[in-house]
């Protein structure tokens, strides 16, 4: 019953999130990008969370895969909240990239904590590592690009 109780949250956060980004969001303070701009970090993530949330389903019966697809998802869903927190932290840049950089920390970690448990990276956490990596910079391809605010206002009520 928890893992239905679990799935059953996971789209709850997953809609309540999508919803909460296109109505209530808004830059971090300092951000060069404007909310139409902005929305597609939040949107990202979101879709990067649910993603690695619903691969543990399916592997729910390969503990290894379903932990590391976890972390990642709740990596993946922070960045946000990292990135208004950067400002804590004098030393990394402020806004999106700043909580990127800290996100990237947490995803070394698994990556680091694979090599010395197991010698080896998990494919598990290969996977999430590269494509969280591999979606960062096209965050801001989209956000700069002249094609995304037209959509993101058509979302934003």
């Amino acid at each position: 019953i928890t893992g239905a109780v679990g799935v059953g949250l996971a789209v709850l956060m997953v809609g309540l999130g999508l919803l909460i980004a296109v109505t209530r969001s808004k830059p971090p303070a300092l951000s060069p990008f404007t909310v139409d701009r902005f929305l597609i970090f939040l949107l990202v993530s979101i879709a990067l969370f649910a993603i690695f949330l619903a691969l543990p389903f399916f592997n729910r019966h390969r503990p290894d895969y379903h932990k590391r697809y976890m972390l990642v998802a709740t990596i993946n869903v922070i960045v946000p909240a990292l990135s208004r927190m950067t400002g804590l932290l004098p030393f990394l840049p402020r806004g999106v990239l700043g909580g990127l950089m800290i996100a990237n920390l947490f995803l070394a970690a698994l990556l680091v904590f694979d090599l010395l448990a197991r010698r080896r990276i998990h494919p598990a956490t290969m996977i999430g590592v590269g494509v969280s990596v591999l979606f960062e910079p096209l965050r801001f391809i989209v956000a700069r690009s002249d094609w995304w605010p037209p959509i993101a206002r058509a979302l934003i009520p």
